[in-house]
């Protein structure tokens, strides 16, 4: 049996001003804790927004822990022979990077 794996994107907009005073919840340190920051009231930390990407790069840990990522996104507005391109180019250098990282 494969292990299966379910990735959310996600970033923490925090803004240090009085009127986010109280939702500090996801401020540095995006985990678990940003989808259960009210139970109570079923609801994610504020500041948290997700994103997409169609390619994504996850390190884990030995138990599954993400501890980096890098993904290919921009906000060019490429055409679909460019993206694919230059999606190539980004996937060829992770590569390289994770087989320079085994020796």
């Amino acid at each position: 049996m494969g292990w299966k794996h379910i990735v959310i994107e996600a970033n923490c907009f925090y803004e240090d001003n009085d009127e986010h005073i109280d939702t500090k919840c996801c401020k540095g340190n995006i985990g678990m804790h940003c989808l259960t920051y009210n139970q109570e009231g079923n609801q994610i930390c504020p500041n948290l927004v997700f994103g997409k990407s169609r390619t994504s790069v996850i390190a884990t840990d030995k138990d599954g822990h993400a501890i980096d990522s890098s993904v290919f996104w921009t906000d060019e507005k490429l055409g679909p022979e460019e993206w694919v391109k230059r999606e190539e180019a980004w996937l060829h250098e992770q590569r390289r990077l994770m087989n320079m990282n085994n020796n």
